[in-house]
C-alpha cells in the first residue's frame, strides 16, 4: 500500500488505482475500485507510475492482452 498525495490534496492509495489513463492534449484521469474517475495532472500521473513501478506495468501488459482477445471476438458481450 503506497499513499499518494496529489496536487489537489487528495490522497489515493495505489492499492485500488484500476485504470490510469489520458494523454497530454486531453489530460489525465484515474479511476479507483468502486468509484467514478477524476482528473490528475501530469505530475500527478508520475507520481502514482513511480509508486505502482512494476505493478502499473502487469497491469498494463495484462490489459493489452484482454484488449487483443476482445479484439479478435465477433461480438463484445
Amino acid at each position: 500500500m503506497t499513499l499518494i498525495k496529489l496536487d489537489s490534496g487528495v490522497i489515493v492509495n495505489t492499492s485500488f488505482v484500476t485504470a490510469l489513463d489520458g494523454e497530454p492534449e486531453h489530460g489525465y484521469h484515474v479511476c479507483l475500485d468502486g468509484h467514478d474517475g477524476f482528473s490528475i495532472t501530469p505530475a500527478d500521473r508520475g507520481r502514482i507510475i513511480e509508486a505502482m513501478g512494476e505493478e502499473y506495468t502487469e497491469n498494463k501488459k495484462r490489459a493489452s492482452e484482454v484488449l487483443g482477445e476482445m479484439a479478435k471476438m465477433d461480438r463484445w458481450y
